[in-house]
């Protein structure tokens, strides 16, 4: 399941400026797909495409603008190739400079979407960069939406950090490369927030998407929720057997997603939360992601729908993320969640924070469930939120479809 971010009601009203009347069907639009990281050592028997999200993106367009198979102009440029993030992208622009009716097709669309998945997200954020340098794209006089599924924006979970010892003995650079991105202050974390700095700056969008249940990378990391800008939007994908095993705590990080989607902190509980919807080994999150047609239609309604902010600059917290996370934070943070006069005087935002704290009182988590009862007593301060602070609660749902 996916929680939209744009639904049909008041909730999304401020984030949308245009309707589905402004989506032009004749202009040429293009799709970039980035796939993500493949260890050295399985590179020589199994490969990773990026064509299916360029696939399932124009399948997606195609139902939007109401085009059949054939009619219309979308183009696509799934690239292939592994390696380190700047060796990739770098490799990405020659095989596009190369290709005459791939650059030719870039530099003539209209509209252009990239699409990056896992390592493949700061990838494609480092290839964008080089794109505008070359003038193959350019937000002047073309739209251009970002979208990056289940990124390593921050790094892979901790508890794989051994394993960089490990890709470093085998002499596996774009392995030990994926924690540096726990930290800001890496040079491969400061390439990548330099180039998101500059896309975001010149008007394109940005949207992240996590899974709730990612076996590798932590909802903080697919999120990218160390930087700000009104450019971005964030979105949560659950499977509904999380769903329903975890319902309280996934509909909390949906309600601090929207806050960040309606440029409200979060107080850093992303971040502190992640681990809390942490996927198994066993389990596809990272990669099912990808499959989901809702992912893709929040891009194109991103791209075409909400307001385009040029000159505005990114704000971002430093971050390192290569030591555990200190969970005595999140009392302190989730008093300044419940006392927070914007969230509390909000006719979206209020009503939608009343609910969870109704939720909470009724929430039990299982009984061999360990972290779950931490948590739950770390997010007491819910029990201090008065009904009467708080605007009547609509009658409309705030936040899932099933």
């Amino acid at each position: 399941m996916i929680f939209p971010i744009y639904e049909d009601t008041s909730n999304a009203a401020e984030l949308l400026v245009a309707s589905e009347s402004s989506y032009d069907k004749s202009e040429p639009i293009t799709i970039i797909g980035v796939h993500g990281w493949l260890p050295e050592i399985l590179q020589p028997v199994q490969n990773l495409k990026s064509q299916p999200f360029c696939e399932k993106l124009e399948v997606n367009l195609r139902k939007k603008l109401g085009l059949s198979p054939g009619q219309g102009d979308i183009f696509s440029i799934p690239l292939h190739g592994h390696g380190v993030c700047n060796d990739r992208s770098e490799q990405y622009l020659d095989q596009i400079k190369a290709t005459p009716i791939w650059s030719q097709k870039m530099k003539n669309a209209k509209t252009v979407f990239i699409v990056g998945h896992s390592q493949g997200v700061p990838t494609s954020v480092l290839l964008l960069s080089r794109l505008l340098d070359e003038k193959l794209i350019d937000p002047s006089r073309q739209r251009v939406c970002v979208l990056l599924l289940a990124g390593i924006s921050h790094g892979p979970a901790q508890k794989y950090n051994l394993l960089r010892g490990i890709a470093g003995l085998v002499r596996d650079p774009a392995s030990v490369e994926l924690f540096d991105f726990q930290n800001s202050k890496k040079l491969i974390s400061r390439h990548y927030i330099l180039a998101t700095q500059k896309a975001l700056k010149l008007g394109i969008k940005f949207l992240y998407f996590a899974s709730g249940n990612d076996e590798v990378v932590p909802l903080h990391s697919a999120l990218n929720s160390a930087i700000d800008h009104p450019s971005i939007m964030r979105g949560l994908f659950v499977s509904p057997t999380i769903y329903q095993e975890k319902r309280f705590p996934v509909e909390l990080v949906q309600l601090l997603i929207q806050l960040r989607n309606h440029s409200l902190t979060d107080y850093g509980l992303l971040a502190h939360l992640s681990d809390s919807l942490m996927g198994y080994l066993k389990d596809e999150g990272h990669s099912h992601i990808t499959t989901e047609d809702e992912v893709y239609t929040s891009a194109i309604r991103h791209l075409y729908e909400t307001k385009t902010y040029r000159n505005v600059e990114m704000k971002i917290n430093e971050y390192n993320f290569e030591q555990p996370a200190n969970k005595n934070y999140i009392p302190w943070a989730m008093r300044g969640l419940v006392s927070d006069e914007k969230i509390i005087k909000s006719e979206k935002l209020g009503p939608a924070l009343l609910k969870l704290r109704n939720d909470y009182s009724n929430w039990e988590p299982k009984i061999f469930d360990i972290a779950g009862k931490n948590l739950k007593l770390m997010l007491k301060p819910f029990n201090d939120i008065k009904e009467d602070e708080y605007i009547p609660v609509f009658t409309e749902p705030i936040l899932a479809r099933l």
